[in-house]
């Protein structure tokens, strides 16, 4: 399971430790997307502190608002409903957290409206893992307190659910596999990425916000320029 898990999580952090980053890149938030057990909430953490940035964590703000967990949100107003507190937190990320580390929730960077909203005003970064990964990380008793994992096999609606939205994650500026590695070496991974990706920009001219022609493969994965 990957270490620092998702448990004990809240909502927004103050960034920890070491030099404040430069303007120009800490007005955009860094956004980490992919499924239930990818680990966005414990690397999130890890790599707030390591950039001495601010961390948010999506699920966590949605609950604080509700005042239920995921689970009984889902089951009180059902799933359009959330996925509408969600559309209203994509929203808000722009204004509310420049220069934040954001956990989103599985869900939010799909369909075109959340994707192209995030593109533009966050650098998202797909945390990518098998099926396999996703469910040794998620445990034994993985469809627990996850309402899209109940009333079935965990695993096929996990492949499933990673069938459906790898199109629209691999949409992200970003790619890193998680896969063998622990929460620690992928903040170290994301942070490198993010750096190579921010002077690729500058190279060509840009800045933190001209990061548009990155898409999935538009860098190798952990932020490599291609050949």
């Amino acid at each position: 399971m990957m270490a620092g898990s998702d448990s004990g999580k809240r909502g927004l952090d103050s960034g920890m430790g070491g030099p404040a980053p430069k303007p120009a890149d800490s007005e955009r938030p860094i956004a980490l997307v992919g499924l239930m057990g990818a680990g966005k909430t414990a690397v999130g953490r890890l790599l707030a502190a390591r950039l001495g940035r601010p961390f948010a964590d999506t699920d966590a703000l949605i609950e604080a608002e509700a005042s239920c967990s995921i689970a009984d949100l889902f089951a009180r107003e059902g799933e359009a409903a959330f996925r509408a507190r969600e559309r209203r937190w994509v929203e808000r990320i722009p204004v509310e957290m420049p220069g934040h580390v954001v956990a989103l929730g599985g869900g939010m960077f799909v369909g075109e409206e959340n994707v192209a909203q995030i593109r533009a005003s966050a650098i998202a970064v797909w945390l990518r893992a098998q099926v396999d990964t996703l469910l040794e990380r998620l445990g034994p008793a993985a469809a627990g307190g996850r309402p899209l994992l109940g009333g079935g096999d965990p695993r096929a609606r996990l492949a499933a659910l990673l069938a459906d939205r790898a199109p629209w994650y691999g949409r992200a500026h970003l790619v890193i596999d998680t896969d063998a590695r622990d929460a620690e070496a992928v903040a170290v991974a994301v942070a490198a990425a993010v750096a190579a990706a921010l002077a690729v920009a500058a190279a060509r001219g840009g800045t933190a916000r001209s990061l548009d022609g990155f898409e999935g493969d538009g860098l190798e994965r952990d932020g490599r320029t291609r050949a």
